[in-house]
């Protein structure tokens, strides 16, 4: 089996390095297989998009060292790769999960289901959404419609058994099917949410691998039922702990952590980067700089701990002083006058 991988960020920001370890993660999976390594930009809420953020993004991967076969600036098999053009996709799928039984409009309001998980955390119960309750009788669903109010979408979660998965990186994972509740497919504007959407993609793209943070394991479970239920092939999944700075904190772009900008402008070689974050939570055999390609060719995600990572800024020094000696005298020259 060719291996396809992809990485799929929202064009909300720039890039930091707990992204780029994700991509780099994936591109080394693929090309050491000699597989499709893809790019998808998860554009469907655009109150949040920047202006040019996809454009930047882009930009700053190709600027550390990865390639791509398909992606929101290259068309291939299984496109359009931005989410916002893939619409009618969306609306066809989310048909046959109606036809089939598996999903259902809910017309319980945001405001209604805030006070309704408040109400069980006072009661000292898991705030569960609760289909039983999210029915409304006939009328008041056609009041509510009449008044212009749209329905969210929920898949019709099951309610015994379990859902397992081997995990590339952790081995077997298994959820019971009580903990993942009714969840929402399409948000009340039609906009599809992230567990549907990311899911249909992946299969329909022939994605078929998946590194992501360990933050997506109860989401790897959902999205498990939800391709079952479509009766299309999922991708195998890994989850590797998330990046921290040196505080312990994970690294976001709401927690302000160095972007791929910012590196770029103080001088630091994209090599050095790719060399330190390859490091984090992946031993080698080889202890000094590699190449693009022997990251790549000596990968394994089997390999891959499950112990926190902190990223420090510090152990960039290092790397970049190796980089720095690798450079010949027309390359050195070139860095030296940016």
């Amino acid at each position: 089996m060719s291996i396809v991988t992809r990485f799929a960020p929202s064009p909300t920001g720039r890039l930091h390095a707990g992204n780029l370890r994700t991509a780099l993660f994936n591109w080394c999976l693929a090309r050491g297989a000699g597989g499709r390594f893809l790019l998808r930009a998860e554009d469907t809420d655009a109150t949040r998009e920047g202006e040019g953020d996809l454009e930047q993004q882009l930009a700053d991967l190709a600027w550390f060292g990865l390639d791509w076969d398909a992606g929101p600036d290259r068309d291939g098999p299984g496109g359009p790769f931005r989410q916002s053009a893939r619409g009618e996709i969306y609306r066809e799928y989310l048909g046959q999960l109606a036809e089939s039984g598996h999903a259902y409009t809910c017309y319980r309001t945001d405001e209604e289901l805030r006070r309704r998980r408040a109400e069980l955390r006072r009661q000292g119960l898991p705030p569960r959404y609760d289909r039983a309750w999210a029915e409304l009788p006939h009328a008041e669903v056609v009041r509510r419609r009449e008044s212009g109010q749209l329905p969210a979408i929920r898949f019709a979660a099951p309610a015994t058994g379990e859902i397992a998965w081997e995990d590339l990186v952790r081995g077997r994972r298994a959820l019971p099917a009580t903990e993942i509740s009714d969840f929402v497919l399409a948000r009340s504007g039609g906009a599809p949410g992230f567990l549907f959407a990311n899911a249909l993609d992946d299969a329909l793209m022939g994605v078929t691998h998946v590194l992501r943070g360990e933050d997506h394991l109860v989401n790897t479970a959902r999205q498990l039922v939800i391709l079952e239920a479509l009766g299309l092939a999922a991708p195998r999944y890994g989850h590797m702990p998330l990046l921290a700075g040196p505080d312990g904190v994970k690294l976001s772009k709401r927690t302000g952590a160095t972007s791929c900008g910012e590196f770029r402008a103080a001088g630091l070689l994209p090599l050095a980067l790719a060399n330190t974050l390859a490091r984090l939570g992946h031993p080698w055999e080889e202890h000094g700089l590699m190449s693009m390609q022997q990251l790549a060719a000596g990968f394994d995600p089997g390999n891959l701990t499950t112990s926190a990572q902190r990223f420090d800024p510090a152990q960039l020094g290092h790397w970049q002083r190796l980089a720095l000696d690798a450079l010949d005298d027309e390359a050195l020259a070139r860095w030296a006058g940016e």
